[in-house]
């Protein structure tokens, strides 16, 4: 994906897909960074109500319609 692509998910809500050993959860968070490491593409997210933040990798990551 080329770097105009990625700049243009900053700041946008999406849903962080978080995989557990029997189940699954999806939590809001907005994108704050993006950057392509070795070939991946990973997102900064912060979540929509807490606090924090974490690099995940693009798969994890669902943007809102």
């Amino acid at each position: 994906m080329a770097i105009a692509q990625l700049a243009q998910h900053l700041n946008q809500n999406a849903l962080l897909h978080v995989q557990g050993y029997d189940n699954a959860l999806s939590v809001p968070v907005v994108i704050r960074d993006v950057k392509n490491a070795y070939g991946n593409t990973r997102f900064l997210v912060e979540p929509v109500g807490g606090s924090g933040s974490v690099w995940v990798a693009d798969t994890r990551i669902t943007f809102k319609a």
